[in-house]
């Protein structure tokens, strides 16, 4: 199992249908704040990349950045550390989606 997905099971799946529902924007324990998000994206960073390549791909676009593009918060895209939080919330809310397959 990867890591993200451990960390996730550990932390956040009794909240996975509330994210599934409302995204992350909700608040969730661990990922309210930019400097929780962006610790966590640090340390998954590879991973999350895979999974934008796989789903980029499974779109038919050209680019993880494409798919970055059509997020509905595509404006946290202008502060790095922004982008951190949603590149973290996007494998969050996936993972949540995942566990209702």
């Amino acid at each position: 199992m990867s890591e993200i997905r451990e960390w996730f099971k550990e932390t956040l799946a009794d909240s996975a249908g509330d994210i599934r529902e409302h995204g992350c924007d909700g608040g969730f324990a661990g990922i309210i704040y930019t400097s929780e998000c962006v610790e966590l994206y640090n340390r998954f960073e590879s991973e999350i990349y895979e999974w934008l390549n796989q789903d980029a791909e499974e779109f038919g676009l050209d680019s993880p950045d494409a798919l970055v593009a059509t997020f509905n918060r595509s404006d946290m895209l202008q502060d790095p550390d922004q982008r951190k939080n949603l590149l973290l919330w996007y494998a969050v809310e996936r993972m949540a989606r995942e566990m209702e397959e």
